[in-house]
């Protein structure tokens, strides 16, 4: 049994989205986030994927991992209330209905590019994938390299 090839990059994926939707590597969902390791290695997966540190987790600029969520403003939260100085329901409705059409418009909330270091397991899956590539690569310059087939037929055979 021959030992594996080591692969050209590290356990450091960069978070950037696409401009087209493809089905996330996880669950197949459409999506446009990708990680990325330069042009080697690269992956649809959804937002939630990148938060689940079964998955994932958050690289810092040390190199060390933290934390997979992304820090709490307390903007962005909401409890379903009114606030406190909306006082007629119409008023409400009509903020409600902003705030669901803001909510269907794509927002920049992610921090673009962020780096990613993947779960030792999904890192030895996307290693597998990789040298399963190479070899498929390798396996069609093998080919290429034997003789054609014969293009004219042969001669008869003299008895």
């Amino acid at each position: 049994m021959q030992a594996a090839a080591p692969i050209p990059f590290k356990n450091l994926y960069q978070r950037r989205r696409a401009a087209t939707d493809r089905p996330c590597w996880v669950c197949g969902k459409p999506t446009q986030e990708v990680l990325t390791h330069s042009d080697i290695d690269f992956f649809f997966t959804c937002a939630n994927h990148c938060q689940d540190p079964g998955f994932c987790t958050l690289s810092t600029a040390s190199g060390t991992a933290s934390s997979p969520f992304p820090p709490n403003t307390g903007a962005a939260t909401t409890t379903g209330r009114a606030p406190a100085g909306t006082t007629s329901a119409p008023a409400a409705a009509a903020g409600q209905k902003s705030d669901e059409s803001a909510a269907t418009k794509p927002t920049a909330t992610l921090p673009i590019p962020a780096s990613y270091v993947l779960h030792s397991r999904i890192f030895s899956m996307r290693a597998a994938e990789y040298r399963e590539k190479q070899r498929v690569k390798a396996k069609q310059s093998q080919l290429g390299a034997l003789p054609s087939v014969p293009k004219q037929p042969l001669p008869p055979e003299r008895t």
